[in-house]
């Protein structure tokens, strides 16, 4: 065993243990169609762990785990039901602020990184301008002598007092900023989102917290780029996870319901639909392993479309395995799968926000092409060069 099965076999059995019954599902129900808040003490929880800064480096306080290690963590949360936005609010910050911390503005980034350790606040990032947008096109928040103005959508997570790392341009060049969500000027508008809740913010004129970025120009699009593929990776884990673990809860239901006297696993038919079932999964689990082998090995020259075309593919099977295996299992739980009561519909609801968020299976697929094109053109002219 290399020491990376055993990082991971290590995480994989910690996350489980700490999982098993944790999530509440009643809380989970009783916010349905509402935007939930985050479980803070069950946040600090997993600060405590280590989870929020997993993919920190050591010199910024976390843990300096590949996504590859730490991917078991996320698909034990798919599995278990733990619907606390881990991929929103720690992947997605950790991979931007490690890049922030040879950026211009060092003694932010560090600061930053104490708040994603210690779990006592939310760090989100705030990026999509409009709905379906997957790549970074030139931002239309706008810095000017200090202020911010412009609007966010689809910004996961989004407390009142989180902060919030943003995207925007500045003197003609893109830039990742903080802000303070508690700062005057920010509005928030908070709406439901799967089993959590995402928000649209509006900047109106907001003083900022430090006047130098975190990052600018193309290092700042670099390294939100690699925090968006890295946490669509991870959520791509995560809806892996999801399915089995609503797959597992619908073979329990099965084996034990009774039909005309026998119970339904016994059935020819239900066999055949659980084992179509097991094998989704089983593919979206190989796309995911494949991705996160690429993903490790772009910091040592893998060409970025392979990487991207990986991720996009495993993303769009990972999110539509989830949905479907959700939709089979409320039809196998019969009336009772449509019930608010049977946790299926949890994860079905889970599954189909998280296929949705950064990028569905249709355009996905489309940016898959558009990536392994790139990358056989940059094949040949290496080829030819």
């Amino acid at each position: 065993m290399n020491d990376h099965d055993s990082t991971a076999d290590l995480l994989r059995d910690s996350a489980n243990d700490f999982l098993v019954g944790r999530p509440d599902r009643a809380r989970l129900r009783s916010w349905i169609a509402k935007p939930r808040p985050v479980d803070r003490a069950l946040w600090k929880e997993c600060a405590n762990l280590g989870w929020t800064g997993m993919l920190l480096p050591e010199s910024l306080g976390g843990l300096g785990l590949s996504l590859k290690e730490a991917a078991s963590v996320f698909d034990e949360a798919g599995r278990q039901l733990f619907s606390e936005p881990l991929v929103a609010c720690s992947v997605m910050p950790a991979l931007l602020l490690a890049s922030a911390e040879a950026g211009p503005s060092p003694e932010l980034a560090a600061a930053l990184a104490q708040m994603l350790v210690d779990g006592e606040r939310l760090l989100t990032l705030a990026w999509q301008e409009a709905p379906g947008q997957l790549i970074l096109n030139a931002p239309s928040c706008e810095i000017k002598q200090g202020r911010l103005n412009g609007c966010k959508h689809f910004v996961q997570a989004c407390e009142p007092d989180a902060m919030v790392l943003v995207w925007a341009h500045a003197g003609g060049e893109p830039v990742l900023l903080a802000v303070d969500a508690q700062s005057e000027g920010v509005h928030r508008s908070p709406e439901s989102a799967g089993l959590g809740a995402q928000a649209t913010l509006i900047f109106d004129n907001v003083h900022l917290l430090n006047p130098t970025p975190l990052l600018c120009g193309e290092a700042a699009r670099h390294a939100l780029a690699q925090a968006l593929a890295g946490g669509r990776l991870a959520l791509a884990v995560e809806l892996s996870g999801l399915a089995a673990g609503c797959l597992s809860q619908t073979l329990d239901h099965v084996r034990t319901r009774q039909q005309f006297g026998h119970p339904l696993g016994t059935f020819q038919t239900v066999q055949h639909r659980c084992v179509d079932l097991h094998i989704e999964i089983e593919l979206a689990r190989a796309s995911c392993e494949q991705a996160l082998g690429l993903f490790s090995l772009q910091m040592k020259g893998m060409p970025r479309p392979w990487v991207g075309a990986a991720i996009c593919a495993a993303k769009a099977r990972a999110g539509e395995a989830a949905v479907h295996v959700g939709r089979e299992a409320v039809q196998l739980h019969g009336a009772m799968g449509f019930c608010d009561e049977v946790d299926v519909g949890l994860y079905l609801r889970a599954a189909l926000h998280g296929n949705a968020w950064m990028g569905g299976p249709v355009a996905l697929r489309r940016c898959f092409s558009a990536s392994r094109a790139q990358a056989e053109n940059l094949q040949m002219e290496a080829a030819h060069g």
